[in-house]
């Protein structure tokens, strides 16, 4: 025998679908032994056995009903159903009216806000965050490059809009200080810059050592030696695998002419950075070379060439296999400098600064053709 379940709706839901044409059985079935109370339109709806987008149907009515208070004179809402569209329009005092059985509509108007059967969740995904980055960051870096000053002007206004708001939806990713602080530095609003700093280690509990490190590098571009040191050291106590505070904190001493300061940093940071995958330890070594050349030990330099490009981060380098390719460029050997040129191609193919390069040593070599 089947069990149907009774349902006694409040008076208004009654109004509502006491004209309108719903499926199942006019009467209850009839059996011995058992008394069956004869269901109601709605409780026929709600029958366990019928689908359940008639179900979801029942449920939506019913929250419209509840907020019928906040309802002016007119409302309309659209109800479908797998049993086809029924057309429903509602008066304020009046009763249904459900002669149009092919579409259901019901027009209502909001005093206040506007009414949701499913509140909204006001959750930020993370993804949506990246994106804006990421759009952000392309606009700094296309600004830095370009020569119209209007076109420059946009580009950062839009960069600096789209970061702050990042801000307000999470303040504590760092990677949004480091975007910013870059984006007032191209404006030079070096003041706005440090406060933005500071705000960004104590949102982020001086944990990121990327905000201390771009700290850092933008005391060393506006000269202050001393306490830019201190936060390139703040950046490798927070986080001593961070090869790129080793990295901007040797060319700080490079700069000013200690050599073997810059040396020794970088050699501990290739040290540290070596307990930790996927590190830019390859900048370190392009520097440690590069200088090494500057200097005029080319021994050192081709050592410490050969010892970046045997690492997996090295040997992806296409900066190290071109600075390789430079420094044999200047020792004459033709054979060698191809070959290091192929292989920094080989890392990126599209590199412009590879062919460039390649094409100039080409053409110094006599081969017009080639380059």
């Amino acid at each position: 025998a089947e069990h149907r379940l009774v349902v006694m709706p409040p008076q208004p839901c009654l109004q509502l679908w006491g004209h309108m044409q719903t499926r199942g059985p006019s009467e209850a079935p009839q059996t011995s032994g058992r008394q069956f109370i004869k269901p109601s339109p709605v409780t026929r709806c709600l029958n366990l056995r019928a689908g359940s987008r008639a179900r979801q149907q029942v449920q939506i009515v019913a929250r419209l009903v509840r907020g019928a208070a906040q309802l002016t004179t007119r409302s309309t809402v659209s109800l479908e159903s797998g049993a086809g569209t029924i057309a429903l329009s509602q008066q304020a005092g009046s009763s249904v009216n459900a002669t149009d059985r092919a579409r259901v509509t019901i027009s209502y108007e909001e005093e206040d806000e506007p009414y949701t059967a499913v509140p909204a969740s006001s959750k930020i995904l993370k993804i949506n965050v990246d994106l804006m980055l990421w759009r952000c960051r392309q606009a700094r870096l296309k600004a830095a490059i370009t020569t119209d000053k209007e076109e420059r002007k946009q580009l950062l206004k839009q960069s600096e809009e789209g970061l702050r708001r990042c801000l307000t939806l999470d303040s504590s990713d760092a990677r949004t200080y480091v975007v910013l602080g870059k984006t007032l530095m191209l404006q030079k609003r070096y003041e706005e810059a440090r406060q933005l700093y500071n705000n960004g280690t104590v949102n982020t509990g001086n944990t990121s050592a990327y905000i201390w490190s771009a700290w850092g590098w933008l005391e060393f571009r506006t000269g202050n030696i001393a306490r830019a040191r201190k936060l390139f050291d703040a950046a490798v106590v927070v986080d001593e695998t961070h090869a790129c505070a080793w990295h901007k904190w040797g060319m700080l001493e490079k700069s000013q002419g200690n050599y073997l300061r810059a040396r020794d940093l970088w050699m501990q940071g290739i040290q540290k950075c070596r307990r930790k995958s996927q590190s830019q330890n390859a900048y370190l070594y392009n520097a440690l070379a590069v200088m090494a050349a500057e200097l005029g030990r080319v021994e050192e330099a081709r050592a410490w060439f050969e010892e970046g490009t045997r690492t997996l981060e090295g040997a992806a380098s296409v900066a190290l296999w071109q600075a390789w390719a430079v420094l044999e460029a200047k020792q004459g050997d033709p054979t060698a400098v191809r070959f290091l040129f192929k292989k920094a191609l080989v890392a990126n193919p599209r590199s412009r600064y590879v062919h460039l390069a390649w094409a100039l040593w080409e053409r110094k070599q006599g081969n017009i053709d080639v380059g």
